[in-house]
């Protein structure tokens, strides 16, 4: 804000404008959350088909969808629409998550993006990416869920993948790193 002048010629004070803010923003979408946030259906069949495919082509074995994984990813995946950002640590880590959710996991990956229309779509951006590609080739896994949500922000599209083995022994279970 300039300190004097403009078309009115005074400066309104600061908490004025903070006043001013405090109304306008929610009106404005300037909070970056998401407005309009909806889950989008897919098939955890049809993604669990795609990801072994994939694997099946690098030497790696077959996953299967895990109804338990798909609600933890449908949930990753409305966070993210709703606060209009990336992350896998919205509302905790995977780990904690996987834990919350009542899954016992021996090896546990994520994958989250943005912005894409279809399944298909975003697995081929996840192949061309390192992070993304060593996670749906982790050597261990044999689950997957998978969520989408749909967001009227400058991405439309949220997407949470999570790979896992669940805990074959006694003990805690590990953690790979997230893409």
């Amino acid at each position: 804000m300039r300190g004097s002048g403009g078309a009115y010629g005074t400066r309104p004070s600061a908490r004025a404008a903070l006043a001013c803010l405090a109304l306008v923003a929610p009106l404005t979408g300037c909070t970056g959350a998401s407005q309009g946030v909806q889950p989008i259906a897919v098939s955890s069949g049809d993604a669990a088909g795609s990801v072994s495919a994939y694997r099946a082509s690098n030497g790696r074995g077959p996953v299967t969808a895990n109804a338990r994984l798909n609600a933890l990813a449908a949930r990753q995946a409305l966070a993210m629409a709703k606060r209009g950002t990336l992350s896998h640590t919205l509302d905790g880590s995977l780990q904690t998550r996987l834990k919350n959710g009542g899954y016992a996991w021996f090896v546990a990956v994520e994958n989250v993006s943005a912005g894409y229309d279809t399944f298909d779509a975003v697995l081929a951006g996840w192949t061309t990416s390192p992070g993304h590609r060593a996670n749906l080739l982790e050597r261990d896994v044999s689950e997957i869920g998978v969520g989408a949500a749909r967001a009227d922000d400058r991405y439309g599209s949220y997407w949470a993948l999570i790979l896992a083995s669940p805990e074959a022994a006694a003990g805690s279970g590990m953690l790979a790193a997230g893409g």
